[in-house]
């Protein structure tokens, strides 16, 4: 997917296209040609990022949410963690 007017909110990189598998059926993300996204792009080879339906991409309208808690966790990057109870 070839991105246009990128942005970037962490980290340095700003990829020009990302990629996502064919289908949904595949995990693939289904983007829609000229609709603005907050995506969360994957590095999975230096300089190529991927996107997956298990990402937190979404469509900028409905990134209000997600935008809020990037602007309230550290810089250093994702939050990780292991279920205690």
């Amino acid at each position: 997917v070839r991105l246009a007017d990128v942005t970037p909110l962490r980290g340095t990189a700003s990829p020009q296209a990302v990629t996502t598998a064919a289908d949904g059926a595949m995990c693939g993300y289904g983007f829609v040609v000229g609709r603005r996204y907050l995506i969360d792009a994957r590095e999975m080879t230096p300089g190529r990022f991927g996107v997956s339906l298990c990402s937190s991409t979404t469509p900028w309208p409905a990134a209000g949410g997600l935008l809020a808690l990037l602007r309230d966790v550290p810089a250093a990057g994702r939050v990780y963690g292991r279920v205690a109870t």
